[in-house]
């Protein structure tokens, strides 16, 4: 399992290449099923604690759920063990008489102005109302519990991306981001560090093969849409807290959305969860923080599950490019 194919998931739909992602997913879930590697790797159900350095229970993890105002789980798209596990979160935080608002990254604000949320009562119903299938993202199936579990405990549900369209002019650079992103993006610029950080990840995650062009607009989608991310949460930080459902990136602390939301509010308690899959010759956590191109893990906790077994993303990112060119 080579380093390039989880970052390649975990940035998915951000990037020019994204339909690479999408590829993938439906071909693992043709069938309705889903195969998992590593199942019996040392790391896997683990939850690492990056802060103590040292492993803990879930009940750990269940009572930051409880203490945080923005919280952020991330997964990787396709695997359902995941979706599971945001749910299990989600939930601690219904059973303890809370009223968290959920903001999506499949969701933006074109689809949402469509639907009139007090009268959706099913997730099917949602998932109809906001065309799904269209949208480019996994199968409905695997998000149908965590938005069964937010309407059926009727929570605020908010738009965290932008359309298709206005996300490439963004990343063509055809179109300068909003006013109220722009400045979110001025108040945390990146430091040298993380922007080479940043563009090694991306390179990386396209098995290299990412054409120079793209590069810079790349980096500035992947940039606003961690903004937009942060917006959605801080324009509805009434919410007791403010959840966002996401690609684990996205949830990263020290150059994710979390950054936007601490240049914001520095007293804001925010918690970022990373559901991780493990790869076989990774056998403990810190070697995980390479991934990342990271000294440590960029996360507060990594819960470490089996890897989905899928097709091999450079050979179809190879023939994307191709037919781009």
């Amino acid at each position: 399992m080579k380093k390039y194919t989880l970052l390649t998931l975990s940035l998915t739909f951000s990037l020019t290449f994204s339909l690479t992602f999408f590829l993938f997913c439906h071909a693992v879930f043709a069938g309705g099923t889903a195969t998992y590697l590593d199942e019996n790797h040392p790391l896997v159900n683990k939850i690492w604690d990056v802060k103590k350095q040292q492993f803990v229970h879930k009940t750990n993890v269940a009572s930051a759920l409880l203490e945080a105002n923005y919280i952020f789980l991330g997964e990787s798209h396709d695997n359902p063990i995941h979706h599971e596990l945001q749910n299990w979160a989600l939930n601690k935080l219904i059973n303890a008489k809370l009223k968290p608002g959920v903001a999506f990254e499949m969701l933006n604000n074109e689809q949402l102005k469509k639907v009139d949320l007090n009268t959706i009562n099913t997730a099917d119903a949602l998932f109809d109302a906001v065309d799904w299938e269209a949208s480019g993202w996994p199968a409905r199936a695997l998000y149908d519990g965590l938005f069964q579990s937010v309407i059926e405990a009727k929570l605020a549900i908010y738009s965290a991306n932008l359309p298709v369209l206005a996300l490439r002019e963004v990343i063509s650079q055809s179109k300068a981001p909003s006013g109220e992103i722009q400045q979110l993006l001025n108040d945390r610029p990146l430091s040298d560090d993380e922007s080479r950080s940043m563009l090694e990840e991306l390179n990386e995650s396209h098995c290299n093969m990412l054409p120079e062009r793209h590069i810079a607009g790349m980096i500035t989608g992947q940039r606003v849409r961690d903004a937009i991310m942060a917006l959605s949460l801080l324009n509805h930080s009434e919410a007791t807290p403010a959840v966002l459902i996401a690609g684990k990136a996205h949830g990263r602390l020290d150059r994710g959305a979390p950054t936007f939301i601490h240049q914001r509010q520095p007293a804001a308690k925010t918690l970022s969860i990373g559901w991780h899959e493990v790869q076989t010759e990774l056998l403990t956590p810190q070697d995980y923080a390479e991934i990342w191109h990271a000294k440590t893990l960029p996360f507060d906790y990594i819960w470490f599950t089996p890897r989905l077994d899928r097709p091999e993303p450079c050979d179809e990112i190879k023939r994307f490019i191709n037919q781009k060119k």
